[in-house]
Order: C-alpha cells, then structure tokens, then sequence
C-alpha cells in the first residue's frame, strides 16, 4: 500500500457532490458546519452516509485536539517560563514559532496547520478519506 490514500467503499463518483462539499467544509470550519449538518439530519429524519460522518467527526476532533493542545500549551509556557535559564531559550522558540508571522502572515506552526486542513479538506473533496494517525482509527471505530 503507497501512503495513506484509500478510497471509500464505491466509486467517489457516485458520492454526491453535497456530501464531498459538506466533508470538505467541515474541516475548513473546524468541524462547526458538520455538526449544524448532523443536527439537521437527525430533525428532518435524514440519514448521513458513513463518508460524511467519518469527515465530520475527524474534523471535530481535530478541532478539539488543536484546542486542547493549545491550552496545555499555553499552561506549560508561562509556567515554564518561571525558570531562569529555560526562559531564554523557550522565548526565543516560541517568538520563532508561534507568534512572528513568516509565511504569508502565519507564524510557522499556523501555517503547518492550515496545510493540514487544506489536505484533509482536498481530500474530502475528492471523494477519499483522509488518514491521520491515531484520530482516523478512533473515529473509524466511533462511527
């Protein structure tokens, strides 16, 4: 097997163009469109193919892994940077990193993540499921 492409069960013709767009736009906002989406679905009684739930919940529970990470974080740094000699070096890393903006007005961290949910989101556009380690094989056994 090369990388970590697979394709859904059928053909990603079949696929609705509507179930690839909510897929894709799930992740671009942060899994909050996927979640109005499944309540929507569950009032007018309509049923949510396993593609879009896959995408849907991946997304959700990216966007709560980035938060959370955020968090601890944000913890860890301004406790950390009660020690001396840290505080230098962990400054300087996290000036470089996190808040000078480098590319394109992001800093270095940001812009890694939006490339990643710009590939999970092409990929849910395509019609394939995106694999991310350990988030795609909890979600695969929730759904």
């Amino acid at each position: 097997m090369r990388g970590n492409y697979r394709r859904p069960g059928r053909n990603s013709s079949t696929l609705e163009m509507s179930d690839r767009l909510i897929s894709s736009i799930s992740y671009l906002t942060m899994g909050m469109l996927g979640f109005i989406w499944i309540i929507f679905a569950k009032v007018t009684g309509r049923s949510i193919k396993p593609f879009v739930r896959f995408h849907i919940f991946q997304a959700i529970f990216i966007s709560i892994i980035v938060y959370l990470f955020n968090i601890l974080m944000g913890i860890f740094l301004n406790i950390i940077m009660y020690v001396p000699v840290v505080k230098n070096i962990i400054g300087f890393l996290v000036f470089y990193l996190a808040k000078d903006p480098l590319i394109f007005g992001f800093s270095v961290l940001h812009f890694g993540f939006m490339v990643f949910i710009a590939y999970c989101a092409w990929f849910a556009f395509l019609g394939r499921y995106a694999e991310v380690p350990w988030i795609s094989k909890n979600v695969r056994q929730l759904i």
